[in-house]
């Protein structure tokens, strides 16, 4: 299977002139918070002037569904209109590059020892790794780029890839004469994220950041920096936080209908699961909580129901839809599932798409109308978290597991929510006390005091402002050297 570059009908009015940023994700999906913290941070590169190219990295993570498939307008319609879709031509027809070689790579040299891969292999990776910088190269001098954006490359979901990157970046950089243009961003390190994965630490065998004058190196919280600052220590890290629109002002004429629009009652108690369904996720857990709280109502007489939107793509693990369907029927509750199957972004400024025009709505929009959020996550799953955030900038109150992250990101700063309490060896479904306690505290004003104080906190923490300065530093990045 060949894949072609993308060339997306807005292409056809940029101006070419233009400097362009190039991001590459690679998460291997059309919208995850990843995908959406990358166009964040490219709108302000947007605002100054840049074209933003956007790969979402289909030809990259060899264990997604997405693997090999071509772009659609589909596709990009989901992306705001300043966002062009690309990839690099004929990659997937490179001889030996393909899923199983990938996948082969993670567990014959990320979970060994260094050096103790077959000398076959490892020439395979240099061959072709050469080959995809060559590629890189041509493309990002065709394109115009002067910025590189990489997210997510250090986690060896593939390494020939992380590899060519380093070798094009200094190669790109050395023909163009440029300072630092290239922005390396850590959202997920192995020490949080999918542990089982890549073995024990110390990950003796995966291939560590490289210093070079080309790179900044950032991460997203301070855990994930001292971790990787520890393993790599020649590397400097940056701390970069998720940022938010912080913005009670969320109700629109263009979302009045919501409710309607997804056949949810008006008295219904709406939970938002802002979340991708795979099992990682564990929304098992909220339907079980939406059974428990809607036994509690009927147990005090009332006729209100939960419901729970899950924003997530139904097609993108069948098999755990499938599964949640089923516990949901068991349970009595299937008819409280609604499914939003990909809504536009949380931010206003990143759904500026077709999609928005034929009033697409978006996590913001749910979360307007939403009385809670849920983010009932794994322990050992998330790199930071960003649905709490997100309830937090919108002013609505959110409950949340204790997973491994949740302190620092949240809990530490102050910020205030019923937990479930989660652990590497108590992972599983809630016990009953937990129900009663957010029956409780959403029946009362209580759940409307935390939200109240959690967005005044989040208008001081975790707006766009507060990160100015680390943003000026990175926005400054792809300027002609003077060495």
């Amino acid at each position: 299977m060949t894949t072609m570059e993308y060339e997306p009908k807005s292409a056809h009015s940029q101006r070419a002139d233009k400097p362009a940023l190039y991001c590459i994700s690679f998460d291997g999906v059309l919208m995850s918070g990843i995908v959406e913290e990358s166009l964040k941070l490219a709108y302000q590169f947007y605002k100054r002037g840049f074209r933003v190219l956007l790969d979402l990295g289909f030809d990259i993570k060899a264990r997604k569904e997405y693997f090999g498939r071509s772009y659609t307008d589909d596709d990009a319609a989901m992306l705001p209109s300043w966002v062009e879709l690309t990839r690099i031509d004929g990659l997937l027809a490179l001889p030996g590059y393909h899923r199983d070689m990938i996948l082969e790579l993670i567990e014959r040299c990320i979970k060994a020892a260094p050096g103790t891969a077959p000398p076959a292999l490892l020439h395979s990776i240099d061959v072709l790794a050469d080959a995809i910088a060559q590629k890189l190269v041509r493309q990002w001098t065709k394109l115009g780029v002067r910025v590189v954006l990489v997210e997510n490359g250090t986690i060896p979901e593939n390494i020939i890839y992380t590899e060519a990157l380093w070798r094009a970046i200094e190669q790109f950089g050395a023909m163009n004469n440029l300072d630092t243009y290239v922005i390396w961003r850590d959202h997920d390190v192995m020490w949080f994220y999918a542990h089982n994965r890549y073995g024990p630490p110390p990950y003796a065998g995966i291939p560590k950041p490289r210093l070079s004058p080309y790179i900044h190196y950032v991460t997203t919280t301070s855990d994930a920096q001292e971790r990787l600052s520890g393993w790599a220590p020649d590397i400097a890290y940056h701390v970069l936080p998720f940022f938010h629109t912080v913005s009670r002002e969320n109700r629109t004429a263009a979302n009045a209908s919501f409710r309607s629009d997804f056949s949810i009652g008006a008295q219904d108690f709406l939970i938002a699961r802002c979340s991708r369904i795979i099992p990682e996720k564990r929304i098992d857990r909220d339907i079980h909580l939406i059974a428990g709280l809607n036994e509690r109502w009927r147990s005090d007489g009332s006729n209100r129901r939960a419901c729970l939107f899950i924003t997530g793509y139904q097609d993108e693990d069948p098999a755990t839809t499938r599964s949640l369907l089923e516990l949901a029927g068991s349970l009595g509750v299937e008819e409280c599932l609604r499914f939003g199957d990909g809504l536009l972004s949380f931010e206003r400024f990143l759904t500026t798409s077709v999609a928005a025009a034929d009033r697409k709505y978006s996590v913001r929009d749910l979360l307007a109308h939403a009385d809670m959020s849920s983010f009932l996550t794994s322990y050992r799953f998330e790199g930071y978290g960003l649905p709490p955030g997100e309830a937090i900038a919108c002013g609505v109150p959110y409950i949340s597991s204790s997973y491994e992250l949740y302190g620092s990101v949240y809990g530490e700063k102050g910020f205030r929510a019923p937990l479930l309490p989660v652990s590497l060896a108590h992972d599983t479904i809630p016990a009953p006390v937990f129900f009663d306690e957010v029956y409780s505290w959403c029946s009362t004003g209580e759940s409307h005091a935390y939200a109240d104080h959690n967005f005044q906190l989040g208008r001081s923490l975790l707006s766009i402002d507060n990160f100015q300065p680390i943003l000026d530093r990175l926005l400054n990045t792809g300027t002609t050297s003077s060495r």
